[in-house]
């Protein structure tokens, strides 16, 4: 699956979201050092915009990845944190969680149900596929882009 230009441009909202997570530091046991994390998106990121909204969501949408960028896997326990932070903690305010990837699981909230504490869960992926993208080196979220830039 061939993904569009990366670059770093998001609605404001999710831009701050994303810098704050980019400061912290996080020490990983796995590494046995301090790790952080470098986030992007892409030009028709997710590839499946087009059913999802007649907009590019390339500008809600946002992969974090290792210290290396695109395609340096992020360190499993920073992952979590992320998610804890974005899906736990900051879930009630926007930018608003349309759905998450993670471990080869999708999370999501419908824009009618935010605020709710309700949520749909999916398996994601094929894990036998080679070809298939199951999100376990990078954490994905995508937000409610409500119209537009």
């Amino acid at each position: 699956m061939a993904l569009g230009a990366a670059h770093r441009n998001w609605r404001s909202d999710v831009r701050a979201l994303v810098e704050y997570i980019e400061s912290w530091w996080w020490y990983s046991n796995d590494l046995g050092d301090w790790t952080y994390t470098v986030a992007n998106t892409y030009f028709n990121h997710p590839n499946v915009w087009p059913r999802l909204s007649p907009h590019d969501l390339g500008y809600v949408s946002v992969d974090f990845w290792g210290p290396g960028g695109r395609d340096d896997t992020i360190d499993y326990s920073l992952g979590n944190r992320i998610i804890n932070y974005i899906w736990y903690e900051t879930g009630s305010v926007p930018p608003w969680v349309r759905y998450y990837i993670w471990q080869r699981n999708m999370y999501g909230v419908r824009l009618d149900r935010v605020g709710t504490g309700e949520y749909w869960w999916e398996r994601y992926g094929d894990p036998f596929d080679p070809t298939d993208d199951v999100h376990e080196r990078h954490v994905h979220f995508t937000f409610w882009d409500q119209g537009g830039l």
